[in-house]
């Protein structure tokens, strides 16, 4: 939110004090994340490929609030 308070919406990657911290096509962020498969992979104890995160991510993202609204 724009006085700081804790956004229940979106996650703090993609919302920052009341506004989207990007524009950019679900595709884009799918991108952009793919980056971090590293980080998921140690965080969570698998072992997923960049193209099977990604593949994952494409399953999980068009849940989320910030891409039901788009056309995308």
């Amino acid at each position: 939110m724009v006085d700081g308070s804790k956004n229940e919406e979106y996650c703090i990657y993609c919302y920052k004090d009341g506004a989207f911290t990007s524009d950019c096509t679900m595709d884009e962020m799918i991108e952009f994340c793919t980056k971090f498969v590293d980080e998921f992979n140690k965080n969570t104890g698998k072992s997923l490929t960049r193209e099977e995160y990604k593949a994952e991510l494409r399953k999980y993202f068009p849940m989320l609030k910030r891409w039901k609204l788009s056309d995308v």
